[in-house]
């Protein structure tokens, strides 16, 4: 006897009613291979795609426009140099972005062809060799005073910024106690003296180490070269007699030494550049 393989189950039907309805536009549920429809979540609508390669035309379009828009206001602008050819066929080569010099060239070789006589090239020639001249004579005298203006802004700032380096030096507590017998020129001069010989070999330095350099190399010349005290002045020696009381005609007269004196700033400056 054979028996019968069972059959597989069925999916209970359901009556076809308004609410169970599929909404029209709708894309069909796809139907997985074991018989249950898809999720409405998992299928893909038909008419969004369509909405989305739609905008991207109307991108793509738009793009295209904006391009032959750009192109035709770029031929515009050659053109309307090229209408003034009459009047500087330079100016019209040059708009299109040729060389002065090629575009002359490019000229006479066109009269060349247009059978022009050689005296009318030779004409056209120097008139357009003396346009470009005095074109490059105005660049020329525009470079130079550009780099004379950069040149004047760059010296101002340096001015500037040796202005403010100098009164932030001179404003060290350091330079206080000389602030009576140094000027501020003095002090400054000094102080880029100092700066090279502490700066040399690359080594970083600020302004209160120049400051502390300079007020104890000062100190240091105020002690050494003070004036020397003053000396009460004396009576003259008697003069030696000689000859019964009579002054000898062989008697020396005492040098004296010459009062010593302060140095100058300059002359400190040398002395200290001749010790090292």
């Amino acid at each position: 006897m054979t028996q019968e393989a069972p059959s597989a189950p069925t999916a209970p039907s359901t009556p076809a009613t308004a609410e169970n309805a599929p909404e029209a536009g709708s894309a069909p549920a796809v139907a997985i291979p074991d018989g249950t429809p898809a999720p409405a979540a998992t299928t893909v609508s038909i008419q969004e795609a369509k909405l989305e390669a739609l905008r991207l035309r109307n991108a793509e379009r738009k793009a295209r426009v904006a391009d032959a828009n750009e192109r035709a206001k770029a031929l515009d602008a050659r053109e309307a140099a090229v209408r003034g050819w009459d009047a500087n066929p330079l100016e019209g080569l040059r708009a299109l972005g040729v060389e002065p010099k090629v575009a002359l060239e490019a000229l006479v070789r066109e009269a060349e062809r247009d059978g022009t006589p050689a005296g009318e090239i030779a004409a056209m020639r120097r008139e357009m060799a003396a346009e470009l001249a005095k074109r490059d004579a105005e660049l020329s005298s525009l470079r130079e005073a550009e780099a004379a203006r950069k040149a004047e802004a760059e010296a101002r700032q340096a001015e500037a910024r040796q202005a403010e380096a100098s009164a932030s030096f001179l404003a060290q507590p350091a330079l206080e106690a000389l602030r009576g017998r140094w000027s501020d020129v003095e002090l400054v001069q000094l102080g880029n003296h100092y700066a090279d010989q502490l700066s040399a070999g690359g080594r970083h330095v600020t302004m209160q180490q120049i400051a502390e350099a300079v007020g104890a190399e000062c100190q240091k010349w105020a002690t050494r070269f003070a004036p020397a005290p003053e000396v009460p002045p004396t009576a003259p020696a008697a003069p030696r007699t000689t000859n019964g009381g009579r002054p000898s005609t062989l008697t020396t007269k005492g040098l004296e030494s010459a009062p010593k004196r302060a140095l100058t700033f300059h002359e400190a400056v040398a002395l200290a550049k001749r010790r090292g």
